[in-house]
């Protein structure tokens, strides 16, 4: 099975030998798959058991792939809420009707102040 555009599709007969580390990796690291569909994938095209140890590492991988995914998004967020605050800046530099218009501390805003060196008035 094979996981294309949200359907899956049959394609072990036809998944040529020189793809097979590409296909293990997709296994490994594609999102969509959960866990259960990670194993039985591994068990039937790579004959690799996924009982004891090897099961438990494979579980382990997944919740840290998830944990890296989750830091990702969150930075991700600091970044946007960081480049609003200095857009929000550059057209109104009044800290308090800043940090009040975007619902954050005033110290969060005079951080981005600082750190993208932009003059601030802060009464």
């Amino acid at each position: 099975m094979y996981l294309y555009e949200k359907e899956w599709v049959c394609y072990t007969d036809i998944i040529k030998k020189e793809y097979r580390l590409h296909r293990l990796l997709e296994t490994l690291l594609l999102p969509e798959l959960n866990l259960k569909q990670r194993k039985d994938i591994l068990e039937k095209e790579y004959q690799i058991p996924m009982n004891g140890d090897v099961g438990r590492r494979l579980d382990l991988m997944c919740n840290l792939s998830g944990a890296i995914v989750e830091w990702g998004m969150e930075k991700g967020m600091e970044k946007g809420m960081e480049q609003l605050i200095a857009n929000f800046l550059k057209k109104n530099n009044h800290v308090p009707y800043v940090a009040e218009m975007l619902d954050v501390s005033e110290d969060m805003v005079k951080g981005v102040a600082e750190k993208e060196k932009i003059d601030v008035t802060c009464s």
